[in-house]
């Protein structure tokens, strides 16, 4: 995978930090190419002795990618973790009827606007009431920044990636109304 691929630190810290805090049941994240951030949720989970991550991911075309995707995810904490290879447009609502609701959302797949966009509405009617929505490299489009003015979170914020030039995007809904 290009490095521009692979998860941030201060990604990851606040994956874990979101896990830890938030104790969450349902955890979906698109995009892990080596799993960094998959990892660090993973770890929390195994912590928290509760919760599912559901990673979705279409790995690059380029000979035997499909066999580096999650690579730095421990095997200890692979129990609570479920891989879907595919789109995202695919398997994105697929799991979501699965689950029913979700706690925490990662967008870090294709970051085109309409992607973004995408993902982002489909998930919103399945977020519950006490949810966090963290989307890597906002920076791309403005997806996230418009979804905030529609979802209208608690609480949301940027931060900056300390690995590479992209900014984080966080959501937070902590039960009071929504426009959601």
């Amino acid at each position: 995978f290009a490095h521009a691929h692979i998860g941030d630190r201060v990604l990851g810290r606040l994956c874990f930090l979101a896990c830890r805090i938030l104790q969450p049941a349902t955890v979906i994240e698109t995009g892990v190419a080596y799993g960094l951030t998959a990892a660090y949720m993973l770890h929390a989970l195994h912590l928290n002795g509760f919760g599912i991550l559901h990673s979705i991911d279409l790995p690059p075309l380029s000979a035997k990618a499909d066999q580096y995707v999650g690579m730095l995810i421990p095997g200890r904490l692979r129990e609570r973790w479920r891989l879907y290879h595919g789109a995202s447009r695919w398997m994105l609502p697929q799991i979501l009827n699965e689950v029913g609701s979700v706690d925490l959302f990662l967008h870090d797949s294709l970051h085109s606007y309409r992607t973004v966009a995408w993902e982002l509405k489909t998930v919103t009617p399945f977020l519950t009431r006490r949810a966090i929505v963290l989307a890597d490299d906002v920076n791309c489009s403005d997806a996230f920044v418009d979804w905030t003015r529609r979802t209208q979170p608690s609480y949301f914020g940027f931060v900056q990636e300390a690995e590479k030039r992209a900014v984080l995007g966080v959501a937070i809904f902590d039960g009071a109304s929504s426009s959601r």
